[in-house]
């Protein structure tokens, strides 16, 4: 199994405004899908709401602290976990016909939660970087990527490579040193 951070961030590291992207590039959806086909995904609760339906062709497992969770999309679409050493265990089973692949793909308590011990759960990295928000609502409706990469070590920048759909965005990988 190879467990993968992956996410967007601008030069600020601003992931979301409001809940949300605050941004829409299809190249960078189509790289997400991509990469992501097949595997299984881990998310918080408030990422997975915010998904218009689920993701089709990945496994999807929440992490939530809600007893009894509930969701407005269909039931049994997801799978609901409480801690990062059940969900891992559980995405590690071969139960679900994926790829291998495990992918955290947000929200920021999600990725702190994965970061917080330096990422010893973590194998790689994989950072879009879009150009900056410049628009934003009032404060404090604004969530960052928890520790920007620079700050957090034992990882290092594997491969960059600017997007060949849209040259706004590029691609750095950053595997855990060995």
């Amino acid at each position: 199994m190879t467990t993968r951070i992956i996410a967007a961030v601008d030069p600020n590291w601003v992931i979301g405004v409001n809940g949300g992207m605050p941004w829409h590039f299809k190249a960078d959806f189509k790289r997400f899908k991509e990469r992501t086909m097949g595997g299984t995904l881990i998310m918080g609760k408030t990422t997975w709401e915010s998904l218009p339906k689920p993701l089709p062709g990945r496994r999807m497992m929440v992490l939530t602290r809600q007893d009894k969770p509930t969701s407005k999309h269909p039931d049994g679409s997801c799978e609901f976990y409480g801690g990062i050493d059940t969900i891992l265990l559980a995405a590690g089973s071969d139960q679900h016909g994926t790829n291998g692949d495990v992918w955290i793909v947000g929200g920021a308590e999600v990725y702190k939660l994965f970061l917080d011990n330096g990422g010893v759960d973590i194998d790689e990295i994989d950072l879009t970087f879009v150009p900056e928000v410049t628009e934003f609502p009032e404060p404090g409706k604004i969530t960052y990527f928890p520790v920007p990469i620079n700050l957090l070590g034992g990882f290092k920048l594997s491969s960059e490579e600017v997007n060949v759909d849209d040259t706004r965005l590029r691609h750095c990988i950053y595997k855990r040193a060995v």
